[in-house]
């Protein structure tokens, strides 16, 4: 039921007000906004100045997405087009993803599967039956795109923060010639 006594669902209203939701959404939502801020790819040389693609220069890409991701998730109030910004994180990652599984076929393939779920999960608009929900304790369900971004969030984090050390350790040694 909305503010104004009805059960139809209005773009323009809003739930009644909840002390503990407030106050848990403020913290949740400073703690993503600073984590898409200060959260950054290491360099592989040990030197914390961010991300390097061989030559030196930084690639800022994932940072970019994290915090995109962060103050998406961040949000007290996300619609559906506000997730759009997941698309490039699915791209991204699909490309680090598929490097990965040629470097290490069982890790990467299970992030990869990870990863078509999550998309399959945003890109298709098969959850309707859900909003039965909403008026029941199992309403949290009807937020599959927040645990979608928190799925993917976590994709970006565990993979794009790896040291070229570890890249080049993990990778086969080279014949001798």
């Amino acid at each position: 039921m909305n503010t104004n006594g009805e059960t139809e669902w209005r773009g323009s209203a809003f739930p009644a007000y909840n002390a503990l939701v407030h106050g848990a959404t403020l913290v949740s939502g400073i703690l993503f906004v600073l984590f898409g801020l200060l959260w950054r790819i290491r360099d592989g040389d040990g030197v914390g100045n961010g991300g390097s693609n061989g030559n030196g220069r930084r690639q800022p890409i994932a940072s970019f997405l994290v915090a995109g991701t962060c103050f998406t998730i961040g949000t007290p109030i996300a619609w559906i087009p506000h997730y759009g910004v997941l698309l490039p994180v699915c791209a991204y990652l699909l490309f680090v993803l598929i490097d990965l599984a040629a470097r290490d076929r069982r890790r990467g393939l299970g992030k990869l599967l990870l990863l078509g779920i999550g998309f399959a999960i945003m890109s298709n608009d098969f959850f309707h039956p859900l909003n039965e929900l909403a008026n029941t304790p199992l309403n949290v369900l009807q937020s599959y795109l927040f645990f979608t971004a928190l799925l993917l969030l976590h994709l970006l984090v565990t993979t794009a923060d790896r040291p070229r050390a570890a890249r080049q350790a993990s990778a086969p040694p080279l014949p001798a010639a």
